[in-house]
Parts: structure tokens; sequence; C-alpha cells
């Protein structure tokens, strides 16, 4: 009776190893289809009045797990007469008139109507907010201009098959942020590797056929390039191009070696 105990504590120990050890066999695949890195918001301000004194375009405010930015943007001066040359203007944008989340200083010149807002880090986190104003000051901090800014919040897209990922994409109807491609392979073999973002040109062709996409966006480098971890930026659409964002996307993943190629096809949704 002992000796039967015996075989079968064995016999439960070695199961209780076999299950963990093919556990262990699945986990990076589950870790690699669960813990996709997150946006938690990106959105886009902008004011389209060309009535108005300055206009603001491709502002981005975007957070995600390893910190927030306001990522590029254009101030345009439409209405000159309230800028003196060559001197200092700060253009602050705040949320509700309480909290300040971008703060830029240009110098307006007199032939000169578009300024480029580079890249601030640590964005605010972004309240629930129903009004953000963008206001810029005069070097005595005086109010030159004031508009109210128009929020377009996109929508977090995903994208993987069984080994690939593309991770941080979003859409919204004016522009498209590429995310970043992951993988569980080794595609250190490969020469070159591709990431083409298409459209279905129609509803009446076959999706499982590469030739039945139009490609409107095409990001090339090295595998060590195309998976450094970096966003790929963002494509913004062109006002002939505004029916994408509802058309059926996917991006076809080209990798090549020599006269060689192979096409992996990840759908977005």
């Amino acid at each position: 009776m002992k000796k039967i105990l015996n075989i079968n504590i064995i016999m439960a120990l070695a199961t209780v190893a076999v299950i963990g050890y093919i556990m262990s066999l699945f986990y990076p695949l589950y870790q690699f289809h669960t813990f996709n890195k997150q946006v938690r918001y990106d959105i886009e301000l902008y004011n389209g009045d060309f009535n108005a004194i300055f206009t603001l375009a491709d502002l981005n405010i975007y957070r995600d797990g390893d910190g927030g930015s306001i990522q590029g943007g254009k101030l345009t001066v439409l209405a000159g007469d309230n800028f003196t040359d060559q001197k200092n203007y700060t253009l602050e944008i705040r949320l509700d008139d309480r909290v300040a989340i971008c703060d830029y200083t240009f110098t307006y010149s007199d032939g000169e109507h578009e300024y480029p807002i580079e890249m601030l880090e640590d964005a605010t986190l972004l309240p629930s907010v129903g009004r953000v104003v963008a206001t810029v000051y005069d070097e005595s901090n005086q109010a030159v201009a004031s508009e109210v800014l128009t929020m377009t919040p996109a929508r977090l897209i995903n994208g993987y098959n069984k080994t690939m990922r593309l991770e941080k994409v979003t859409l919204s109807p004016r522009y498209m942020r590429l995310g970043q491609l992951v993988t569980t392979l080794d595609l250190s073999g490969y020469d070159s590797i591709a990431l083409e973002y298409r459209y279905l040109t129609s509803d009446d062709l076959d999706p499982a056929d590469n030739n039945s996409y139009t490609v409107f966006e095409k990001i090339e480098g090295t595998p060590e390039q195309m998976l450094a971890g970096t966003d790929y930026g963002i494509y913004r659409f062109t006002n002939a191009q505004r029916d994408i964002p509802l058309r059926p996307l996917s991006v076809a993943v080209v990798m090549k070696s020599g006269d060689t190629g192979t096409v992996v096809k990840i759908d977005l949704d």
C-alpha cells in the first residue's frame, strides 16, 4: 500500500513538472499577445477658421505607458497687423481656462507666417475637458489673440497575427499614427523590412489577395531600424484621402533578402 502511494506521488509530481514545462514554453507567446503597449490617448488640437488671427494644425497631445508629449504642430499667423516685427510672442494652450499644456515662444517676422511647434516632452495628463483655448501673448503678457480649438480624439487600432504585432497604432478622420512593429521572430537574416499601410480598394475584391489593396504609406529600413522600438510617425490624410479611415485597413510586412521576399499580412481593426 505504501509502495502504491509513493508511486502515485511520483506520478503526480512528474505530471506537474511536465505541465509546468509546457506552460513555460507557451508563456512568451501568451505574454506577446497579452501585454500590448497601450495608448492612453491621442488627441489632435486645431482650429480651421481662416477668419481667425492665427490657426493651429497638426498638433497632437499624446500619452502612452512610457510618458506623454505634445507632438509636431504648426502655428500660422493670418492677421499680421496684430503682431510687431521681430518681437517675441508666447503661445499658451489651456484646458477649461485652468491647466496650461503648452507654453511655446516664437519671434514674429513680417515676411514669415508659419512657425513650427517642436515636440514638447512630459505633456500634462489630459483630464476630461469640454473646452481648449489657445492664446498668444506679447512680451508684456498682454493677450494679442485667442482661439477656441477643436479636439479630435483618435481610436486605438489593434493589429496582430501569430508572430507579429503593431503597437501604438491610432486612427482618426484626419491622420493615422503608424505605431511600431514587434515580433517573436528573428528577422536579423533579412536585408530589409518594409511596412506597407494599405486599404481595400473595393468591397468587391478579395481581402485575402494582396493585389486587392492600395498602399498609401510605406516605411522601410533594416531589421535593426524597424525593430528599434521607435514609433514610425504620423501619416496625415489629404482631403482626397478622407475616406481611407472608413475602409478595411491592413499592413503588409515585406521581408527581403537579396532577390527573394516574404510577405506577412497584419489586419487592422
